[in-house]
């Protein structure tokens, strides 16, 4: 489980952090929120979405969240950051790597969850932090071709970039996000793979389709190291 920021204070009371539990519960770290949905077209964006003029919104304040990276990260708790859009992830990295520079902290990985639209930049200073991202595995699937009218279909080729972490040497775990997607892992893997939409075959961002052993990799292997338990 990731504790909400919330309530983070209880946890740092009775000393529980990352790592605390057992195989039946285990903290795996502190949940922030940046900006929007995908779905719903709020994600914080550099540029407008392609059929609105809506760029996102923002859910707490640049201020605040690096008060709160840099708590959790003094504590020597892993953070997962919810970001979605380019410009929230932005936002992320400049928090994160403002606390290691204050507290340097070799080896605490903290977490983007969703991490959705992505670039060059982006993938660089991630992979220099040795951030960790958690994108959507089973969007494309479920939403099909109408991410391409939301967000264009230069930008899905950025978007749950499987392939271009891997290739970047970014560790990448499975996710559903359940309810927002599909829960079900092999429809996530077969969304991963295809990049296509399970009802109509429409292809979205088809530059970022995976083979399938990495796929179940993404599943099994990144998403341990994501809760701290690549051992």
């Amino acid at each position: 489980m990731l504790l909400s920021i919330d309530h983070y204070p209880a946890a740092q009371a009775l000393g529980a952090g990352s790592g605390f539990g057992d195989d039946l519960l285990r903290l795996v770290g502190v949940k922030a929120f940046v900006d929007g949905a995908i779905g719903g077209r709020t994600c914080l964006l550099s540029e407008p979405c392609a059929d609105t003029s809506q760029q996102g919104l923002q859910t707490t304040s640049t201020e605040e969240l690096f008060s709160q990276v840099r708590t959790v990260h003094a504590d020597g708790n892993r953070i997962g950051v919810h970001a979605n859009g380019d410009a929230a992830i932005r936002i992320v990295l400049d928090a994160i790597e403002a606390a290691q520079r204050e507290t340097p902290r070799p080896g605490l990985r903290h977490r983007i969850e969703h991490c959705s639209v992505i670039d060059a930049d982006i993938l660089r200073r991630m992979r220099e932090l040795d951030a960790i991202a958690v994108p959507f595995a089973g969007y494309v699937g479920y939403h099909g071709g109408a991410l391409n009218r939301w967000y264009g279909k230069e930008r899905t080729e950025r978007m749950f970039a499987h392939r271009s972490f891997l290739d970047a040497g970014i560790t990448v775990a499975g996710s559903s996000d359940y309810p927002c997607g599909p829960y079900q892992p092999l429809l996530g893997i077969q969304s991963m793979v295809t990049r296509e939409a399970v009802e109509d075959a429409v292809p979205v961002g088809p530059s970022q389709r995976v083979s399938a052993r990495e796929a179940l990799a993404v599943f099994t292997l990144g998403s341990a190291e994501a809760e701290g338990t690549a051992h």
